[in-house]
């Protein structure tokens, strides 16, 4: 879970970074088993990433 949460993090402070399909399957994984009454993730790299921060915040 750390290793998600700092590809979040790194996403979310740089907006250049164009993340893989690994690490957004990776983060979209994460999102859904936290979050599970949202039944899809943001597809938008940024906008998961925020959301992913605020879900693992929430935990």
């Amino acid at each position: 879970m750390q290793d998600v949460y700092e590809l979040a993090q790194w996403i979310a402070q740089n907006t250049n970074y164009q993340p893989t399909t690994t690490e957004l399957d990776a983060m979209r994984q994460k999102y859904a088993s936290l979050n599970p009454s949202v039944s899809t993730a943001p597809t938008d790299p940024q906008v998961l990433a925020s959301a992913l921060l605020k879900v693992l915040a929430a935990v």
